[in-house]
């Protein structure tokens, strides 16, 4: 099934578990430079990089995730890599 994690190339796979999970629980997701995620309920919207060059990038993108309503604690067992 195409899942549009599966189309970016360049990114590194934390940051695209990241967006599957997002986009498993309903956001939308807009790639360019940068990655936009925005909330099922039209509220909020988390931007970061779409590369990352360092590791505070990913943590701080959860962390945003996490304040604007992602489930991190999903029971599908891949997400729970990501705490």
């Amino acid at each position: 099934m195409w899942h549009p994690a599966d189309t970016i190339g360049a990114m590194n796979k934390e940051t695209k578990r990241l967006i599957r999970l997002a986009t498993d629980q309903g956001w939308r997701v807009v790639v360019n430079k940068h990655v936009k995620l925005f909330s099922p309920n039209g509220k909020d919207m988390v931007v970061m990089p779409a590369t990352p060059g360092e590791y505070r990038g990913i943590k701080n993108a959860k962390a945003a995730l996490r304040r604007a309503g992602l489930k991190m604690d999903v029971s599908a067992g891949r997400s729970s890599s990501l705490l």
